[in-house]
């Protein structure tokens, strides 16, 4: 069985084939994360939401990732435009408490 950083090798290889697919792309995306590969995962996701600015599985997957590098406040601002998309999506209601607890814990420091 494959790892995180096999399946990020499959779906580079996998873009090289497929270019401009959005879920090869996703995919590709969330291998980052699996590899906390966080800045390049940032800089991948920051050009899917510029391309795919209605994808919530683009606006969460940056959330997310920002998440990992403690920006709370853009996280935020990415998880209210990905309920604009998807309103009353659970995963990111979700997100967004955690988010703000996250937040929260960190002003107490």
């Amino acid at each position: 069985m494959g790892g995180p950083l096999e399946a990020k090798l499959l779906f580079s290889e996998l873009l090289e084939e497929y270019p401009g697919d959005l879920e090869l792309e996703l995919n590709y995306a969330e291998s980052l994360l699996w590899n906390s590969e966080f800045y390049e995962a940032k800089i991948f996701y920051q050009q899917l939401v510029i391309n795919h600015p209605e994808s919530f599985s683009a606006l969460l997957g940056f959330s997310n990732t920002l998440s990992n590098l403690k920006d709370y406040d853009n996280v935020l601002i990415y998880i209210k435009k990905a309920l604009a998309v998807d309103p009353g999506n659970r995963n990111a209601l979700i997100s967004q408490k955690y988010i703000r607890l996250g937040k929260a814990a960190k002003l107490v420091e």
